[in-house]
């Protein structure tokens, strides 16, 4: 019985991987003879029935199984809350290729776009210890708003190269001068996102749902809209 059982289930599995192969063949496919050029990468089934999930010039779209239809916009989980779109991508981002400000027990996460130059950003990493205190972990991503080789990407790549990147980060947005440092940094990449979800400004911030918070919010209040969320995603 078991094995007829597991066996059935192999036959399921290897079909359902088959006719995804299938369709994501037919949408690359179709993807490369109506938009030519366009750089087509990591289509994948999405949350939605019968809809792939698709990085299309850098951005998230999602497109039908048959290729020929194809949404732009963010997709949400009534259920959950939660921007799924968004999620989607973030998900690629760990906590090492951040800056952590974290509480011993974290209830939430928000994933911040910041700018040392900034004066909203260094309005609200002021608030970051009351953030901590009520159980918000922060994250920050690196965003030179003046472009990869401008002073203040300088600046963001000695931070992140600091031996205390919390301390440097503190120092640089209180305005004091942090010693400059080169080495591998994830700046280029978090440029790449920020891309992704459409950044205009920092901060930009991204909660654990999945909502993205464009430009400055309160402690007070990004606390009380976090508390009221269902369900932490990082």
């Amino acid at each position: 019985m078991i094995r007829s059982f597991l066996l059935v289930l192999l036959i399921a599995t290897t079909w359902t991987s088959a006719v995804q192969a299938l369709d994501t063949a037919k949408v690359q496919a179709q993807l490369a003879k109506a938009l030519g050029d366009a750089r087509v990468e990591n289509i994948q089934p999405s949350s939605l029935p019968g809809i792939y999930s698709v990085k299309l010039n850098g951005k998230l779209v999602y497109v039908s199984s048959d290729g020929r239809y194809l949404l732009q916009g963010s997709l949400f989980d009534l259920q959950t809350g939660s921007n799924l779109t968004t999620l989607s991508v973030m998900e690629s981002i760990e906590d090492s290729s951040t800056i952590v400000f974290s509480p011993k027990e974290v209830k939430h996460t928000v994933t911040i776009f910041t700018d040392t130059s900034c004066g909203y950003c260094r309005k609200l990493h002021q608030e970051v210890p009351k953030l901590n205190a009520n159980g918000i972990k922060v994250r920050y991503l690196l965003y030179p708003r003046a472009g990869p080789q401008s002073n203040v990407a300088a600046i963001l790549q000695s931070i992140w190269c600091s031996d205390n990147q919390q301390e440097a980060m503190t120092t640089a947005k209180a305005g004091g001068t942090v010693p400059s440092k080169q080495c591998d940094n994830p700046i280029n990449k978090h440029i790449e996102l920020a891309q992704q979800l459409g950044l205009r400004g920092t901060p930009m911030l991204i909660t654990d749902n999945g909502t993205v918070i464009p430009g400055y919010k309160p402690a007070d209040m990004l606390i009380s809209d976090l508390n009221a969320s269902k369900e932490n995603k990082f």
